[in-house]
């Protein structure tokens, strides 16, 4: 295992104005989707609930939603798998184990296939250890959903329980997807022990390949066929053993192209000013389609402001309930709330009626961090901080529905996701600002929103470098929304683009029956609340300061140094995802070296190449051929090798 410890990079001045709220309109109605009396995140934690189809595979596009939910007053909880037809129909179907409790499912869909595939936990032998249960629908065969695998237990390989609270799940191209078809389907198993602080995390890793053929092996009765590979990231393994480590808040991503990425930060002990100093905001990557080793990049995610006496920072807190999302430049982006604290004689104090919208950037080709402005915004774009005097502290943010601090560790929630070919990013969370205004601060100008939370949706056309203000839709001036409490939203996985800038977001959120979750901590009534989705249409060519839709890159390939000895970086640009293939030949037409070949994002990537050849061997002095082949088109560079 790697460490890095990293300087903190920030942007500064990056906006020459206030950016804007979008134009936008519904492109999809609030729909119901189903009721439910379990009125707490019913799309799970840390992942994307909405996964919309691929409708160059499965023809019209429709969206598959994922929930845990509670029929009725006395039922059990249990998981729920939806679609949502392009007409607007809906169709629910029960996708749980009958009479035993399932919740927080994560989801993702086949890129072949575009079935979808998804996990849940469940006590299902009722020892009090949460099993892990994989499940899928095999839209490929019927083109049409409904049709469900049995729900069967993801084991350790040493069959031992654990408790799999949470788990996450992608799946995506396997290392051999070139040659036999395979993809590889990643669970991400978090166990934890204790109840208290600290709540020591480990988590495990588990992934299996399988191909279309093993979607319809044996009627579907089971994944246990499946050649599951698990190990624990150790780096868990590390902060579980370190006394100033209490608690590790994490998400987890994938790249198409092999990459793993685990981003989060730590808890530490913070009774003094030296243990504020120690890094807390980190990524775990691997690059190896999850074998191997994982690097771990970390740094201090305090932003210390005010006079040099003054102990002013904000930080992160509160933010449990992310996601992460890759750009097209193959950046990390985690959307975070950053609170205000001040350091004072060895204690610290949080002003939570101070906290602001962050998106953490991490860069794993120079291995920075970068903090960016999601909401307020400043005008040079600079880090949106409180007033420098302590009787002028800024303004009031609070973007957690719930208006109670002691309620926020449980309320927060904060996600993003992107558009797979283009610059788009769409951040998404639950703001109660409004309502906080009238509970916390008596206003009687905010009378009118005692019961009513906000959607708030931030957009960017330039990969997050600059953010929009965000659109807000509620109860009292959505008419779409009105008589709704909407809360604990989710975006879907990708952002639909629609052409001429316009870009599609589809919403999938709980309309709470009672403010706030009676499931959970009995705030409010026990009404339960109705499912919904719904979509926007978004103008991201108006947006992030009046920048410009960025289109998809070119494509092309270049090399640096060249003459070159002994390696060369090959550096190449996609206009649009695909399977693409960069191979070396000689002279005389014939093959020396593949580089690399399968399944690539949007945007710039590089390679490099030792001047050897496909069993190892260095290849001579002279003249070679770098063949980039891809979306149709094929780029051919010159090299030279001189030694």
């Amino acid at each position: 295992m790697r460490t890095c410890l990293l300087a903190f990079a920030m942007l500064g001045a990056i906006l020459s104005l206030q950016a804007q709220s979008p134009d936008w309109s519904f492109g999809v109605n609030p729909l119901p989707v189903m009721e439910s009396w379990y009125d707490f995140m019913p799309g799970g934690y840390n992942q994307l609930p909405v996964q919309i189809q691929a409708a160059s595979v499965a023809g019209d596009n429709g969206v598959y939603i994922v929930c845990h939910a509670q029929l009725t007053v006395t039922s059990v909880r249990n998981i729920y798998l939806a679609y949502v037809w392009p007409n607007g129909d809906v169709e629910v179907f029960f996708a749980g184990m009958e009479d035993t409790r399932g919740g927080y499912p994560a989801m993702d869909i086949d890129p072949v296939t575009q079935d979808p595939l998804f996990v849940w936990h469940s006590d299902i032998d009722n020892d009090n250890d949460l099993e892990t249960l994989a499940q899928y629908d095999r839209w490929h065969e019927y083109n049409q959903p409904g049709e469900l695998s049995c729900a069967r237990e993801i084991l350790p390989p040493d069959g031992s329980e654990t408790n799999g609270h949470w788990p996450g799940f992608f799946t995506g191209h396997a290392p051999s997807y070139n040659t036999d078809g395979k993809r590889r389907a990643y669970v991400f198993n978090r166990d934890y022990e204790g109840t208290g602080w600290p709540l020591n995390t480990m988590l495990y890793l588990g992934f299996a390949d399988y191909d279309t053929a093993d979607l319809e092996f044996c009627l579907i009765d089971d994944l246990d066929w499946l050649d599951w590979s698990y190990q624990p990231i150790s780096q868990f393994e590390e902060w579980a053993a370190d006394s100033l480590v209490v608690k590790v808040d994490f998400c987890e991503a994938l790249a198409r192209d092999s990459v793993l990425a685990i981003s989060g930060y730590l808890h530490t002990i913070d009774d003094s000013l030296e243990d504020i100093d120690i890094p807390d905001l980190f990524v775990l990557w691997n690059d190896n389609y999850g074998e191997g080793e994982w690097e771990l990049f970390i740094t201090n995610s305090e932003q210390w402001f005010g006079n040099p006496d003054d102990h002013f920072f904000m930080a992160p807190y509160n933010s449990n309930h992310m996601s992460s999302s890759f750009d097209t430049e193959s950046r990390l982006h985690m959307p975070l709330n950053f609170g205000f604290h001040v350091w004072s004689e060895g204690n610290i104090m949080l002003y939570s009626w101070f906290s602001y919208m962050r998106d953490v950037v991490f860069n794993h080709s120079d291995g920075t961090f970068a903090i960016n402005n999601l909401w307020p915004q400043t005008e040079d774009g600079s880090p949106y901080m409180p007033g420098d005097e302590w009787g002028n502290p800024g303004i009031h943010y609070w973007p957690i529905y719930w208006y109670e601090w002691d309620e926020s560790f449980h309320e927060n929630s904060f996600k993003i996701a992107s558009d797979p070919e283009r610059s788009l990013l769409c951040a998404v969370w639950s703001d109660g600002t409004k309502a906080r205004k009238w509970h916390h601060d008596d206003d009687p100008d905010y009378a009118e929103w005692e019961n009513t939370p906000e959607i708030a949706v931030s957009v960017s056309s330039d990969n997050g470098d600059t953010w929009s203000e965000p659109i807000l839709l509620n109860a009292n001036e959505t008419p779409e929304l009105a008589g709704m409490i909407p809360c604990y939203v989710y975006p879907g996985d990708r952002i639909e683009y629609l052409g001429d800038g316009i870009g599609r977001v589809h919403l999938f959120f709980l309309d709470d029956h009672s403010y706030g979750s009676f499931a959970r901590n009995g705030n409010g009534a026990n009404m339960g609340g109705t499912l919904r989705y719904m979509a926007l249409d978004i103008d991201f060519g108006n947006v992030s300061a009046g920048a410009e839709l960025l289109p998809p890159p070119a494509l092309s390939l270049g090399n640096h140094p060249n003459p070159f000895n002994p390696e060369t970086t090959l550096a190449f640009s996609l206009p649009s995802a695909g399977k693409v293939e960069l191979t070396i030949y000689n002279i005389r037409g014939e093959r020396v070296r593949s580089i690399l070949g399968g399944y690539r994002p949007a945007g710039r990537h590089s390679v490099t190449w030792g001047g050897d050849d496909d069993d190892g061997r260095p290849v001579a002095s002279g003249v070679y051929f770098a063949r980039l082949t891809s979306v149709g088109r094929t780029i051919t560079r010159k090299l030279l090798l001189l030694k």
